[in-house]
């Protein structure tokens, strides 16, 4: 059986899964990118 997307299914494990892990990507890419400000602002 194919399950179907609906409200009800966003909150599967997988999806928590997933969100955790999305959300973790981004504050990797933040702290990236606050480091080069930082190392910008430093060689000014």
């Amino acid at each position: 059986m194919m399950k179907r997307l609906t409200a009800g299914s966003m909150t599967t494990p997988e999806y928590g899964e997933w969100r955790k892990q999305w959300r973790q990507e981004i504050q990797g890419e933040r702290n990236k990118a606050d480091r080069w400000e930082r190392k910008a602002q430093e060689t000014q």
